[in-house]
């Protein structure tokens, strides 16, 4: 990417927005004169000099904007991850001074730091404190420093000033006054930059403040950002190196013609050296699209076997993301002298896999400023996409916890009311044996048996039977709204077997849809693909059977209603990966789905099924339970009348200390 910024700035530096490229200009330098000589001499090393002085500017500039991209996301999620603490410390002080008596709420901030604050980590390092009006809560049980105990954030961080803490008396401020905010300070100059957020927690006079740091080496490790700024840096220092090499090589044969030429072939040999080594695929054509010379990478992602291949072509019968389409764009560039920057698409690779591909295409001008060729750079942003995707799967996710939690809490009380009140009227309408009924019964002159008989012949008890199990589902819908707001407790992990767990479920399954009877579960044809010594799983069973059985009543219900011929379910279960990872593959032969509706497949409330049929939290629960509080992934793959693929991968070693429990909300 930084190659793109300095050709960019290069371009307006030099001519009107594009870039000046004159294939005769070594022909027209003339050494008539020793003073012609001198001054182009002087003249070339200051220009590249100032080419280097540009491209580390620029390059520095794209370090420091991925930083600014993706701080303020990690302090969205930092802010969200505090409040959710202080809104669960708020109910849980407002519970021990309501009920408890509590007065004194500094004699049970241990337990609130040990609940609530302790178990919030985030990547490697990141953690949370509890900042009280006089001091800063720390775990007694630890071995902390003497001089920090009892102190308040302003004392510990005079202290820490001594060790090279800096920039922390806003956060300071606004933590000493209540006030919610997000910032960055210095702990120690060895660890960098530590982003944070912090917000209050009120309960009646008495304020604690939430916060929570993350070192922003960390989190730019994480997001692939720390790669990329040293991968821009590496590109920088090659370019440098090359270029002080080419100096070296252009003032040791600037004297003769001979040395010169061979200075001239070397800086050549070298420059492509640099652009082979450059990750981006770059090529430039003729005014015809002909093929003048390309990079390492182009020629793999091309698909074509040498650079030779290439030259002198115009790319037909290449990859479809150097074809026919991009053919037409380049000609517009070529008519209209303008360029294109960042354009990205999806396309295919040499062996046919999809991929997202930056694009950026830059016209060529001669000395007459006519357009004579165009230079193109492709960047494989795959990963970067997916990386996209995911989290804003995640921010989705995170969002509609707090929205389950209040619905559910709101609905489960009456709806608890509803449904032992219909269970009582059918025990004392129907139970002919109950005392109190044959009292009441005679009290009033009347007899259970008629009193019964009427209920039946009237439909009374098919009605309650009718409300039993329209409650029984709303208990559901309810319990899958508050699988959004909690978190599984680590102790209900055991271990168990993959297939095992597989071969329950598929039973499960086959009773549940016989009982539908809206189509066959046995019908369907199941192929299973498992590998040998599968290793036990440390999970929840329970939670990833009702995974299985989501993916497969929904794959079911698909190939039903389009009314697949001869359905089919191919279940793959194996290991692979460092670490192990157990991957569970669910295939269906079913009408699959585009690439819209594969991308909200996992999104809260959406359903393709009718209304009454489906909730459209069956997948977002499930996935909430494979990547929240079993640390695995989830994903599917699909296209339009090709089936879907759902893949599960779940860790071998489960990380317990990484799940915390949480009550209900």
């Amino acid at each position: 990417m930084v190659y793109v910024c300095v050709i960019r700035n290069l371009k307006s530096f030099v001519q009107k927005g594009s870039l000046v490229l004159d294939q005769n200009f070594v022909d027209t330098v003339r050494f008539s004169t020793w003073k012609n000589r001198l001054a182009f001499n002087l003249v070339m090393p200051v220009f590249v000099i100032l080419l280097l002085i540009l491209g580390w500017v620029v390059a520095n500039e794209q370090a420091s904007s991925l930083t600014r991209a993706i701080i303020p996301g990690y302090q969205k999620a930092e802010l969200e991850i505090v409040r959710v603490a202080a809104r669960s410390i708020n109910l849980y002080l407002q519970d021990q001074v309501d009920f408890h008596n509590v007065s004194d709420l500094t004699t049970i901030e241990q337990n609130i730091f040990k609940l609530f604050i302790k178990p919030i980590k985030l990547l490697k390092s990141g953690d949370a404190w509890i900042y009280a009006p006089s001091h800063v809560v720390f775990d007694l049980s630890e071995d902390f420093p003497n001089e920090y105990r009892g102190k308040s954030m302003d004392q510990i961080f005079d202290i820490q000033k001594k060790k090279g803490a800096s920039h922390f008396e806003e956060m300071s401020a606004a933590v000493g006054n209540s006030r919610e905010g997000v910032g960055w300070y210095i702990w120690l100059p060895e660890k960098g930059k530590e982003i944070a957020a912090w917000t209050p927690v009120k309960v009646g006079e008495y304020t604690w403040s939430i916060g929570l740091s993350v070192p922003l080496p960390e989190i730019l490790e994480q997001t692939g950002a720390g790669a990329e700024i040293r991968r821009i840096n590496l590109a920088m220092t090659i370019v440098t190196i090359a270029a002080f090499i080419f100096l070296g090589a252009w003032g040791y044969g600037a004297w003769g013609k001979e040395r010169m030429a061979q200075a001239l072939q070397e800086s050549r040999r070298m420059l492509q050296t640099v652009l082979d080594t450059i990750p981006q695929a770059i090529c430039w054509k003729d005014k015809q699209l002909a093929y003048l010379g390309c990079n390492q990478n182009y020629t793999r992602m091309a698909g074509a076997e040498t650079f030779a291949d290439l030259v002198g072509s115009q790319g037909k019968g290449l990859q479809t993301w150097a074809n026919e389409k991009f053919h037409n764009t380049d000609l517009k560039i070529l008519k209209g002298g303008k360029s294109i920057l960042h354009e990205r698409h999806s396309s295919l690779d040499a062996l046919g896999n999809e991929v997202w591909l930056d694009t950026t295409r830059v016209p060529l001008f001669d000395a007459q400023n006519d357009v004579h060729g165009i230079m193109i750079m492709y960047e494989d942003v795959t990963d970067r996409v997916r990386i996209d995707e995911i989290m804003i799967q995640t921010e989705k996710m995170t969002s509609v916890g707090g929205l389950a939690a209040g619905m559910a809490h709101e609905i489960n009380n009456p709806l608890a009311g509803m449904v032992q009140s219909a269970n009582v009227i059918k025990s004392r309408l129907e139970d002919c044996n109950m005392p109190a009924n044959l009292k009441a019964a005679g009290e009033l002159g009347l007899s259970m048996k008629d009193i019964t008989a009427f209920m039946d012949k009237r439909g009374i008890f098919r009605m309650i039977d009718g409300m039993q199990e329209s409650g029984a589902r709303m208990v559901d819908i309810v319990n899958s709204m508050l699988s959004f707001a909690r978190k599984s407790d680590a102790i209900g992990f055991s271990s168990h077997y993959p297939d095992e767990l597989m071969d329950k479920i598929l039973d499960m399954a086959a009773m549940e849809y016989d009982l539908k009877k809206q189509y066959d579960f046995k019908s369907i044809e199941i192929i299973k693909e498992y590998a040998n010594d599968l290793p036990m799983l440390p999970c929840e069973g329970a939670k990833i059977q009702q995974v299985l059985l989501n993916i497969l009543r929904n794959g079911a219900q698909a190939m039903q209603m389009a009314k697949t011929q001869s359905p089919r379910f191919t279940l793959r279960i194996y290991t692979k990966g460092a670490p192990e990872m157990v991957h569970i593959e669910i295939e269906d032969n079913g009408p699959g789905m585009d690439e819209k509706i594969r991308s909200k497949v996992f999104d809260p409330f959406f359903t393709t099924k009718p209304v009454g049929v489906g909730t459209g939290l069956g997948l977002s629960v499930s996935y909430f339970i494979i990547t929240e509080i079993h640390k695995g992934s989830m994903d599917v793959m699909s296209e339009p009348g090709k089936g879907a693929t759902f893949i599960i991968k779940l860790p071998v070693h489960s990380n317990k200390t990484a799940i915390s429990g949480s009550g209900s909300p």
